[in-house]
């Protein structure tokens, strides 16, 4: 961030933040590779930028938090060659636009990565609105980790849970106890009671490129934010240290 200002408007007084030219969001930028998955030393360096980002917003502006989606997370450019190409083609080719009432409506140019082009700097957390590492699993895996639809194709509470269940096991029975609707899906004792099967894949079936020692790590990682109990999540400051996100 280089500084923060107020701007006066039609509708009132608006803060802005005031950054460095970025390139592309990571939804963007995953579109274009093949196999659609972040490289992993990428997306541990999304995924510090984001932990210190939610550390600062945790600690600090008690920000209350519910969602990352990759289309928040903006790379900056290293090399900002780059942009003289597009102050070049705008000059020559301005992009549309339009006048709303007050307002001019600009359409954005498409993102083309040059091939062999490495100017990529760190990625940052530009919408700080909503704040949770909710989405992180479809960057490096290009798919949900839990899916919810149910065999009509529409969202089903009742096979999300099936799907957390296997995940992340049993819920705890004093979990349970806070929330008179568990009864609609687990028994008093706490086990599962719905018709809906409990699929059979694991957190380790979902992940598909990588192996060994790093896939166990990466899992270990995950599984500090996969617990029904919030309390038994690990904070963000604590994710910051873990040995799979630190490791070269």
């Amino acid at each position: 961030m280089i500084e923060k200002v107020e701007l006066s408007g039609p509708s009132g007084t608006h803060q802005c933040i005031v950054h460095e030219p970025l390139l592309t969001s990571l939804l963007h930028f995953q579109a274009t590779l093949d196999p659609k998955s972040l490289p992993e030393d990428l997306l541990k360096g999304a995924l510090q930028q984001l932990l210190l980002a939610l550390d600062y917003l945790h600690t600090e502006a008690h920000v209350v938090h519910t969602d990352i989606q990759a289309k928040n997370i903006i790379i900056c450019a290293k090399d900002d060659s780059i942009f003289c190409e597009w102050d070049e083609n705008q000059a020559t080719d301005p992009i549309p636009q339009k006048v709303n009432g007050n307002y001019t409506v600009y359409l954005s140019r498409p993102f083309h990565r040059k091939k062999g082009w490495s100017g990529f700097g760190m990625p940052l957390f530009s919408d700080f609105g909503e704040a949770r590492l909710g989405k992180i699993w479809d960057l490096f895996e290009d798919h949900h980790l839990f899916d919810g639809r149910g065999p009509d194709g529409s969202h089903s509470d009742v096979q999300l849970l099936a799907e957390m269940k296997q995940v992340l096991g049993s819920p705890p029975s004093d979990f349970l106890r806070k929330s008179p609707y568990s009864l609609k899906y687990w028994d008093s004792s706490g086990q599962w009671k719905s018709s809906v099967e409990v699929p059979h894949n694991s957190l380790e079936d979902s992940e598909e490129y990588l192996e060994g020692e790093d896939k166990k790590m990466l899992m270990q990682f995950v599984r500090k934010m996969l617990q029904w109990d919030p309390e038994k999540r690990q904070s963000a400051r604590e994710l910051l240290t873990d040995p799979w996100l630190t490791s070269e």
